[in-house]
């Protein structure tokens, strides 16, 4: 699966795995949900948001996921076979109940809404043309930034972060959207996307 500069993957047992850099490196993607350890049977995706068909109902993801949430209001049957996305309208084919639709704007209003409580840093200014500062909600005691183009490769690197206040120059890096992915003693705070401008 392909999601905005994202590639994920299934693999029973275990679960979903993310690379943000073009498939070099893999790390599970099912935080926040035990249900994403269940069977996929159909995705699709719009900008960052993923979503997923499985034997438990529907789930999202807008951040690379890292988190996942259910989007089963109003489906009578979890077990879904098929979806699909189309005129910002969410089609979900069920196991003997038919089909489910629901609106985006609907979904992704709800998901701002559970999100909330995971987003671990903010950036500000974004866009930005020389330098932003990166905030994060909790204190970093050797923390790692990494910087991913567009296609999925690593740009810049910061090692050895600690504090809450991340100054970030873009130095030689060309206008453009990234991807920023912060970590702790190899542990995931966040991952965001970040936009250069000239």
């Amino acid at each position: 699966m392909y999601c905005e500069g994202a590639l994920f993957t299934y693999v029973e047992p275990r679960g979903m795995y993310v690379s943000l850099n073009n498939g070099y490196t893999w790390s599970l993607a099912n935080n926040g949900s035990p249900e994403i350890s269940y069977s996929i049977r159909g995705f699709t995706y719009k900008n960052s948001n993923l979503f997923i068909a499985t034997e438990e109902g529907v789930f999202m993801t807008s951040d690379y996921g890292q988190h996942w949430i259910s989007i089963n209001d109003g489906l009578k049957n979890i077990d879904t076979r098929s979806i699909l996305l189309a005129n910002d309208t969410l089609f979900v084919g069920t196991n003997g109940n038919g089909i489910w639709k629901q609106a985006l704007s609907t979904i992704i209003v709800k998901s701002k809404d559970i999100e909330g409580s995971f987003d671990h840093f903010t950036i500000f200014p974004n866009p930005f043309s020389t330098q932003t500062t990166l905030q994060t909600t909790k204190f970093l005691n050797n923390g790692t930034l990494k910087v991913y183009n567009s296609m999925g490769q690593e740009v810049a690197q910061l090692n050895n972060i600690v504090g809450q206040s991340i100054s970030f120059n873009r130095g030689h890096l060309v206008s453009g959207l990234y991807v920023i992915r912060i970590t702790e003693n190899n542990k995931l705070i966040g991952v965001k996307k970040l936009i250069i401008t000239e």
